[in-house]
Parts: structure tokens; sequence; C-alpha cells
């Protein structure tokens, strides 16, 4: 489980820090935005219904924190290399 939370960690600066290699698909650069919204979305429960709610990078308070479901393990993460983004 550790070293899934490092790579996430990793990738998931890599994506806060925008330096995430572009993807390329038969000579045409994909959508990378993908990958921000994968790891800035979360479920919030709701009543009747549950709703997705995507928390953008230039929020003071944004979400800054992972966390890796494995096994029927959960680890939440503070990644130290990206306090600087």
């Amino acid at each position: 489980m550790m070293t899934l939370m490092v790579y996430g960690s990793q990738l998931f600066c890599s994506v806060l820090s925008e330096s995430l290699e572009v993807e390329v698909l038969a000579g045409k650069q994909l959508c990378m935005i993908q990958y921000y919204k994968i790891f800035s979305t979360c479920r919030v429960p709701a009543l009747k219904r549950d709703k997705l709610v995507c928390y953008p990078p230039n929020k003071p308070n944004a979400p800054r924190h992972i966390v890796v479901m494995h096994n029927n393990q959960v680890g939440k993460h503070l990644p130290a290399l990206c306090q600087s983004s």
C-alpha cells in the first residue's frame, strides 16, 4: 500500500504543478484536465442523492491530500512535495 501511496503522491504533485507530460494519441495531444478532475473531485453524501464536487486548485482552501483505498485499507496522505503549489 505504501508504494501505491508514493506513486499517487507523485502523480498528484505532477498534476497540481502541471508538469505531467502531455499524452499523445495518433499524433494529437490529449486533454489532460481529466487527470486533475480525478484528484480534485469527491462524492459528498446527501439525503436523496450524492453530489460530485470538484475543487478548483486556485481556491485557498482547496484540498491538498489524497486518500488511497486498497484491499480494504484506507490511507490519507498529505504530499510534502506539493506544499509550494
